[in-house]
């Protein structure tokens, strides 16, 4: 696993803790990156990315 997916899934993982014990407000970060310089370039992390901010907009 590239360095930069680690970093990512480290800070993501841990806004989870502050989310947790976040009564009055919940916050999210939503990344969708489709080009990476050590791996094949995706098609559509950065909809995915959008459509799953739409989706938590939607549930409140």
């Amino acid at each position: 696993m590239s360095r930069a997916i680690r970093i990512v899934l480290s800070v993501a993982l841990g806004c989870c803790g502050f989310a947790i014990n976040a009564a009055a407000e919940t916050h999210a970060v939503v990344v969708g990156i489709d080009n990476y310089t050590s791996i094949k370039h995706l098609n559509g992390a950065r909809n995915d990315a959008n459509d799953i901010v739409a989706a938590l907009k939607k549930g409140g």
